[in-house]
């Protein structure tokens, strides 16, 4: 399940997103893992754009998964790309 919202300002757009996954195995009943993310792409040109993201929810990892634990987690992503 994915929920966006996106906002433009002249060359930039911000996005929030927000994402909820289900999971279940055998011994755990379903859970469920929310994750909110913010994002700003700055469009220069035609050719460029800078992307800055920051990312916050919970999640199973595998290592601990068996125990049912979950994790706070916070995520910054950063990207420029060039098309020439």
């Amino acid at each position: 399940m994915t929920t966006a919202y996106g906002v433009r300002d002249g060359k930039g757009r911000w996005t929030t997103t927000f994402t909820g996954a289900w999971g279940a195995d055998n011994d755990n009943p379903i859970e469920f893992w929310p994750s909110l993310q913010l994002q700003y792409r700055y469009q220069a040109s035609d050719k460029s754009s800078v992307m800055i993201g920051f990312a916050s929810g919970l999640r199973t990892d595998k290592a601990s998964e068996l125990e049912g634990l979950r994790h706070n987690y916070r995520q910054i992503n950063a990207a420029y790309q060039a098309n020439w």
